[in-house]
């Protein structure tokens, strides 16, 4: 453990960018810029299904400074691989050593991801990246193939909340070049598409929940303005699956033609 004052610490905070607010000591903490991450983390710990971290493998995607790695690690994960296309030079260069961390992480790119590079898991967290992605079914069938059965998968992320029922009710995304939501922002699901696809890939939703925007400009061009003009209306939303090999929920036939190689067209 790295021994340190306590100016020495602000001296080591400060010297590092950082995006999660994690506690360092009893009143030091690592400056976020966003303020929703401690509502997701209540909501994972405190939804209708909740998630019991004992003993389990967790996967955290875009785990940046690590807050939900180190979460899982004080619930008693047993192992805690995180991975992120940016990965910080402050979880990895202070924070680990400074908490004698067993979290793991690694700068790689989601669609690198396989079984093979780290094995399966038992709980998956994908916070803040979905909507970033140009290829978003690529990506979330390689986070279902490294999800054991009966595993639970954790996304939030921005989501299309349009008032219109006939796309508020039906499976609907908009993969837009950009929102006002967010510079790289450009796949938005809505509820009902993110269940379909997810129930695709054997995952069923156990439990949902919504994060109220705050006011202001962004708020105007989100929930205003960006809807006149044909772009989603964005809010922050959070889902637990769980993966069912006996799901079926799509028949073999499709998931060859979908996968793999098929003889659908073959003669009898």
């Amino acid at each position: 453990m790295l021994v340190l004052s306590r100016d020495e610490i602000i001296e080591k905070v400060n010297s590092y960018r950082w995006y999660h607010e994690i506690k360092v000591t009893d009143d030091i903490y690592t400056p976020s810029s966003t303020w929703r991450f401690s509502r997701i983390w209540k909501f994972i710990q405190e939804g209708l299904t909740g998630i019991d971290f004992k003993d389990k493998k967790v996967l955290d995607v875009g785990c940046r400074d690590g807050l939900f790695s180190f979460k899982a690690e004080e619930q008693g994960a047993k192992e805690i691989i995180g991975i992120d296309n940016n990965l910080s030079a402050g979880a990895t260069e202070f924070l680990m050593p400074f908490f004698e961390s067993k979290v793991k992480m690694y700068e790689m790119n989601l669609y690198d991801l396989t079984p093979e590079t780290f094995g399966k898991f038992d709980i998956i967290l994908f916070p803040g990246v979905l909507y970033h992605l140009r290829f978003p079914f690529w990506g979330l069938k390689k986070l279902t193939d490294c999800l054991h059965d009966k595993g639970l998968l954790f996304i939030e992320s921005g989501m299309n909340v349009d008032r219109n029922p006939k796309i508020r009710n039906h499976e609907f995304l908009y993969c837009g070049q950009r929102s006002s939501h967010n510079r790289s922002g450009c796949t938005y699901f809505n509820k009902v598409a993110i269940e379909n696809v997810l129930e695709c890939f054997d995952c069923k939703p156990l439990d949902y929940d919504t994060l109220p925007p705050k006011f202001g400009r962004a708020w105007i061009t989100n929930r205003i303005i960006e809807p006149l003009i044909g772009k989603p209306r964005v809010l922050r939303q959070w889902f637990i699956f769980q993966k069912d090999v006996n799901l079926n929920a799509v028949e073999q036939e499709v998931k060859d033609v979908w996968f793999s190689t098929h003889h659908r067209y073959d003669p009898e």
